[in-house]
């Protein structure tokens, strides 16, 4: 019995220490399917840093580590296996130093999370803690969609913050629920001061006494788009168009607002209207017609006075136009039409002049004058002309014109008549002169008296200077009257200077003036009318003696240069003043207001001499200074195939 008793008691220990063992595979188990039921990676490391325990999350967020995950294995192997495999980017080429700073924040277990990315772009938060036996708990949790919606709700954050219009949400006591980051900067608030003012503080068009009729509208209103002025921080204006519409943010109704700033837009409109103000008032108030059409002629634009100008009532009359070839005489519409052509295809926008012939309403012609350009009218072209009625002016310049010819033919006649009384002129002349000659020489005896003799000298004398005088009239006249005839050959310059200067040596001797003469060798002949260049040179040296003093000098030279011959008359006698020299070869005019010297000329010499050069295609110039003398210079071109005639 008591063997019976000792075995049973045997047998019950037994029982008791297999329940035991039972019970605790039994929690084993439960914790095991505890830990790999965890949505985050579980793991433990003993005192000496070994795995003891793992879920089966740890094996899921590290499977390309899996197979060499075992427990007794360090935490510095796991490290190697995992920067062996390339999981860890910011470990990439500093492996070693990535473990020694990694096996550094182990030891340490502080408990503060901390953020790990691996290659596969997984974001993983790791959290150590220290077990009181001296072991590590690590614990690490999948947080890459967490990462994703931070990610994407920075960027919503920073294009809310940057949005071209002031974001804000007001709630039903009218204070700002929230306010973007262009909010505070387009009116100076920072967040603080925005918590603390009301939308009317912003916004005085907002009545604060009718604010709940206001959120009323605005909560039952889908979409609200208006304009207004909000007040800055320091009190600046600012235009803004709002758009506003109601929202629902969790249990509380909001207002929801975006502001957009149109001050510069709204400046702008307002330059614009006044722009077009201005250029309303310009064009009504222009005295020149304003035009503007399409490429087809089309009225676009038309001002008062251009409706005026073609005689319409009203600038709708002109607008009412189908094309302004209406506008138009027929005879112009085929020369304005290629005065447009280039405009039309587009290949010239050059501003261009002209002056055509139009018709007023009741059909009579005017002239225009217009300054058109190509312009664009409504982003189409279209051409811009100004127009001036120079009607009056036309008239007068044809009027002008009409006594301009009767002048020049009563020139004419006044010439040709004096070149037909030439004979009549010369032959009583010619008589007196003989008579006189007789009378002075006593052909038949002497006369008696003395005074005869010397009355007959003076009848003489007169005779001669009436000749000279109507000889120059007459030349002048002639000449005028294109009736001079002009037979031209090679002249030997030197032989003609002499046979002129031997025409004033006696004038000149009595004065005792020398007279110089310097031909260079070689000169070429000189291609002339003789006649013609004979009187030159005679009148250019009659005047050089005659208005020398006595004892002075005249010098006459020729040069040959390029394709023209020279010959210069210079003398030392009283000059002209420059006031006079302009007018010194018009018609009867003389240098000096000396009555003797008036009475020694007829005023007509340097006349007929420019006459005379411009016949030959020459030049003149003349140089003088009062009380040093005058130097006069005719030019002749060398005889060529031009002038060969």
């Amino acid at each position: 019995m008591e063997d019976e008793a000792k075995f049973v008691s045997k047998r019950d220990g037994l029982g008791t220490e297999e329940q035991k063992y039972r019970k605790l595979a039994e929690e084993n188990r439960v914790l095991r399917e505890a830990l790999d039921a965890m949505s985050t990676g579980f793991i433990v490391f003993d005192a000496d840093d070994r795995i003891v325990a793992f879920n089966k999350k740890q094996l899921e967020l590290f499977p390309s580590v899996a197979e060499n995950l075992v427990l007794g294995m360090s935490y510095q192997s796991l490290l190697e296996a995992q920067t062996n495999k390339g999981q860890i980017d910011a470990a990439r080429g500093r492996e070693k130093m990535w473990i020694e700073e990694w096996m550094c924040r182990h030891q340490k277990a502080d408990g503060i999370p901390l953020e790990q990315k691996f290659d596969n772009d997984k974001f993983f938060q790791l959290t150590e803690h220290r077990t009181p036996s001296g072991g590590i708990v690590a614990v690490r949790s999948d947080i890459t969609k967490r990462k994703e919606m931070e990610t994407a709700l920075g960027l919503t954050q920073f294009s809310v913050d940057h949005a071209g219009d002031a974001i804000y949400w007001i709630g039903v006591d009218g204070k700002f629920e929230y306010a973007n980051q262009y909010a505070k900067e387009l009116l100076g608030f920072e967040w603080e001061e925005f918590e603390e003012i009301h939308i009317w503080d912003l916004d005085h068009s907002v009545n604060p006494n009718r604010w709940n009729i206001i959120w009323d509208r605005l909560q039952n209103t889908e979409r609200q788009v208006f304009q207004t002025t909000l007040l800055t921080k320091t009190g600046v204006e600012v235009q803004v168009e709002v758009t506003t519409f109601p929202v629902v943010y969790g249990d509380r109704q909001l207002v929801c607002s975006y502001s957009r700033d149109i001050t510069k837009r709204k400046k702008a409109e307002l330059d614009l209207a006044n722009s077009e103000r201005r250029y309303r008032e310009l064009m009504e108030g222009s005295v020149q017609g304003v035009l503007i059409t399409t490429i087809e002629r089309k009225p676009l634009v038309v001002n008062d006075k251009c409706a005026e100008i073609f005689g319409y009532g009203s600038i709708e009359e002109i607008l009412a136009l189908e094309s302004t070839r209406q506008l138009i005489a027929p005879h112009e519409l085929s020369r304005l039409d290629k005065i447009r052509r280039p405009y039309e295809a587009g290949e010239t926008t050059d501003a261009v002049y002209y002056e055509f012939e139009g018709v007023k309403k009741d059909g009579t012609f005017i002239w225009l004058e217009v300054f058109a350009k190509a312009v664009n009218w409504d982003e189409r072209p279209a051409a811009h002309l100004t127009l001036v009625d120079v009607t009056n002016r036309k008239r007068m310049e044809a009027d002008l014109q009409d006594a301009l010819v009767d002048a020049e033919r009563a020139n004419r006649s006044k010439s040709e008549f004096l070149a037909t009384m030439s004979h009549e002129f010369r032959t009583p002349l010619n008589a007196i002169l003989g008579f006189s000659e007789m009378l002075r020489a006593q052909y038949f005896g002497p006369l008696g008296a003395r005074k005869y003799t010397e009355y007959a000298a003076d009848i003489h004398n007169s005779g001669e200077h009436m000749l000279a005088l109507v000889n120059d009239v007459l030349d002048i006249a002639t000449i005028e009257a294109g009736k001079r005839p002009y037979i031209k050959s090679e002249i030997l310059l030197e032989g003609l200077l002499r046979n002129c200067i031997k025409s004033v040596e006696p004038i000149a001797s009595e004065k005792s003036i020398k007279v110089l003469l310097d031909v260079p060798r070689n000169m070429p002949l000189l291609y002339a009318d003789k006649r013609s260049a004979t009187q030159i040179l005679q009148n250019l040296l009659s005047n050089a003696v005659k208005f020398s003093e006595p004892g002075g000098v005249i010098s006459v030279s020729t040069a040959s240069a390029g394709d023209e011959i020279t010959i210069s008359v210079i003398d030392t006698g009283i000059g002209i003043s420059a006031d006079y020299l302009p007018k010194i070869t018009e018609p009867f005019s003389q240098a000096v207001s000396d009555p003797y010297r008036a009475q020694e000329g007829t005023g007509l010499g340097l006349s007929i001499v420019s006459s005379l050069v411009d016949a030959h295609g020459g030049k003149l110039e003349i140089e003088s200074e009062v009380g040093k003398g005058t130097a006069v210079t005719v030019a002749f071109p060398l005889r060529s195939p031009s002038n060969n005639q």
